[in-house]
């Protein structure tokens, strides 16, 4: 299935596609019926996920849902933990995302190869088109933190990780972000991602303010800087961060409230609103 967005649900011997309106017809021609039912949401008769759910779990004592907690935001897992509990539902971690595991399994790998996360190249928006540095960006940022009297802030959000830090790639189709993590301290800034796509112009201009470091190392490092005193505060966003960072964070104090990157990211400063007009009148004219 190509469409953007939708969800699937794999059971023991049942697999079903929660689809919108937008892709109703998309997914009929896609989808292999005789492995997959096809929920097209909206319609009389068709089941959401949840409701689904809450079928399976009644015909179905100790009804057990496994999920990637790294791909799943907070405030969704407390909204399908809130629905599904009175079910009987558990929610269960897998921390092996099962998915990708298939990929890297498949029997057509070495024929039809499948790109690794992380791989496209970055490139640098110039700050005379993003009309703040990075470490402009960073001030702000760590300014709003001390309003919120906290001392670090994760960031899983990867449109938030493109803004701060002024780069933008193509590891996901149509969308300029890249595969990345980061975490900014009072001091301290930390991005990390697969450096082996980023020139070393890139990397020599990031390191004046940054500390770059490989993707895996994400969840290693995050607990080493929690670690350094009882008395940090961790900022937590439970609409912008996932359920796997949130449980790296197990003995420490976190405030959870607003990611600032949003609302920053949100108000346009005059040079972006003059390259969205700008952008606006080539489509115009395209």
């Amino acid at each position: 299935f190509t469409g953007s967005a939708g969800d699937f649900l794999v059971g023991i011997e049942q697999a079903w596609l929660f689809v919108d309106s937008r892709y109703h017809e998309q997914a009929d021609l896609e989808v292999n019926s005789s492995l997959i039912q096809v929920s097209k949401l909206g319609l009389e008769g068709h089941k959401t996920l949840v409701e689904t759910l809450e079928t399976l779990g009644q015909s179905a004592p100790g009804f057990r849902l496994g999920f990637d907690p790294f791909t799943l935001a907070v405030e969704q897992f407390r909204i399908f933990q809130k629905q599904l509990e009175p079910a009987g539902i558990k929610l269960v971690f897998v921390l092996e995302n099962l998915v990708d595991k298939v990929r890297i399994q498949s029997p057509w790998i070495e024929s039809d190869p499948l790109p690794a996360l992380g791989d496209s190249q970055l490139f640098p928006l110039p700050d005379a088109v993003a009309g703040e540095t990075t470490a402009e960006k960073l001030t702000r940022v760590r300014e709003a933190m001390q309003k919120a009297n906290t001392d670090i802030l994760p960031i899983t959000k990867l449109d938030q990780v493109a803004w701060l830090f002024n780069l933008r790639g193509w590891d996901i189709p149509y969308n300029p972000v890249f595969i990345a993590y980061a975490v900014i301290t009072g001091d301290g800034a930390f991005l990390f991602t697969n450096l082996a796509r980023m020139a070393d112009e890139i990397q020599a201009t990031l390191q004046k303010h940054v500390t770059l470091l490989p993707y895996k190392q994400y969840e290693e490092s995050l607990k080493s800087l929690i670690s350094q005193s009882n008395n940090l505060r961790v900022l937590l966003d439970p609409k912008h961060t996932t359920m796997g960072t949130y449980c790296l964070l197990e003995g420490v104090r976190v405030v959870e409230t607003a990611n600032p990157i949003e609302g920053m990211k949100a108000r346009k400063n005059a040079i972006e609103i003059l390259q969205m007009q700008v952008a606006n009148l080539k489509a115009s004219r395209g």
